[in-house]
């Protein structure tokens, strides 16, 4: 037992409050925690594989284009899926702009597809070049839409897919 001395000299015994180890009950409780945990986990995995894709909203992609840029995304589970399209960035169709996710039940998710609008194209060669509002290269194909404005005159450095267009004159995109 510790002493400690009072201002007229008189020493006063301390007690110091013992450390209680865990107690056996709390122990057990986490212990229940993580067996639950994990059993959930496996009935999650096991149980909500991705079987249906609902797909709305798609006008340039068919229904299997959507649904297999869905799938590449190499998780077959729709609570996953769900949790980390929430977080994640569509990079598979270069005319998504994005893709809302839903959670519809355990084997089946709702994708809401949200395109980005051609604004014109650029004629090189045989192909055309389209591009969005900021002048993003989205794609070169043979094929010409015709409710596309083809931009003529206009004359380029370089043209990269994914990269914004880079023209000889400036303030041409703002």
């Amino acid at each position: 037992m510790r002493k400690k001395r009072t201002g007229k000299g008189n020493i006063v015994p301390v007690r110091q409050k013992k450390k209680k180890p865990a107690s056996g009950k709390l122990k057990v409780l986490f212990a229940l925690c993580v067996v639950l945990l994990i059993m959930m986990t496996g009935v999650i995995v096991g149980q909500c594989q991705i079987e249906n894709i609902i797909v709305n909203g798609n006008e340039t992609y068919t229904k299997d284009e959507v649904e297999a840029s869905v799938r590449a995304n190499c998780v077959d589970n729709t609570v996953f899926y769900t949790v980390m399209a929430a977080f994640g960035k569509n990079d598979y169709l270069p005319f998504v702009e994005e893709l809302d996710i839903t959670f519809l039940g355990r084997n089946t998710i709702l994708v809401e597809v949200k395109e980005k609008m051609r604004a014109g194209m650029i004629q090189e060669m045989s192909e055309f070049c389209y591009f969005d509002k900021d002048g993003t290269m989205l794609e070169t194909s043979n094929v010409r839409i015709k409710d596309v404005p083809l931009v003529t005159g206009l004359q380029m450095n370089e043209c990269i897919l994914n990269e914004k267009i880079e023209p000889k004159e400036e303030d041409v995109f703002p």
